[in-house]
């Protein structure tokens, strides 16, 4: 059983660990696998877990508790993946097994479906931009989406496919989209056999939006 929940805080001035949060206690007995991270405007982090339906909530101060527990977390596989904090105040969280868009309301903690793109099947990594929200899926390309709504539709318009190999996540850098070829099958081979030698000698690479 995964039991992997923890959020781990570092300085990134000193590069020093400031704390570690146990996530795992707050749903015992359950699998855990903590995947992304978004931080609000005071310092709250908010963690997906891919395998049990919850999102959680660490205080600047580092109180955990659950934000939302929800059945339409769900599902086989990988469940919950990316998130990102709007600065209107919810989140948006990607179910990357039935490339699903999420929003949640952090005033009510209501969650929605949002609609009008299809899906974005194995969605991961995601980036919020001014407007505009980038989704690294299927580890193959990135789809960057807009809403005239305030996220309860969106809509793609633009995907890149061009030089993306095993991507996860991505970041804006100067105003340009970045997205990291993790080379997360490697990874996982690797720690499936518990033979680090498998991973071939060739450093992560970094691809632009385009």
């Amino acid at each position: 059983m995964l039991k992997t929940a923890e959020l781990l805080i570092f300085n990134v001035t000193t590069r020093q660990l400031v704390r570690r949060v146990n996530l795992d206690a707050l749903l015992p007995n359950q699998p855990h696998f903590a995947n992304d991270v978004a931080v609000d405007a005071q310092g709250n982090a908010y963690i997906t877990d891919s395998v049990s339906p919850v999102i959680y909530k660490v205080t600047s101060d580092g109180q955990a508790s659950i934000l939302v527990n929800d059945p339409r977390f769900s599902g086989s596989g990988f469940n919950l993946n990316g998130i990102v904090y709007h600065p209107d105040g919810y989140l948006i969280v990607a179910k990357s097994n039935e490339g699903k868009l999420f929003k949640v309301n952090l005033s009510n903690n209501v969650i929605t479906e949002i609609t009008g793109f299809g899906t974005l099947s194995g969605a991961d990594g995601m980036t919020l931009f001014v407007t505009d929200l980038y989704v690294v899926h299927g580890r193959t390309q990135v789809s960057r989406l807009r809403s005239l709504d305030n996220w309860q539709t969106a809509s793609i318009i633009k995907t890149d496919r061009i030089g993306y190999d095993q991507a996860t996540t991505n970041v804006e850098v100067g105003g340009k989209i970045y997205t990291l070829n993790a080379r997360i099958g490697e990874v996982g081979a690797a720690a499936a056999a518990m033979n680090p030698g498998l991973l071939q000698a060739r450093d992560y690479t970094i691809q632009q939006f385009k």
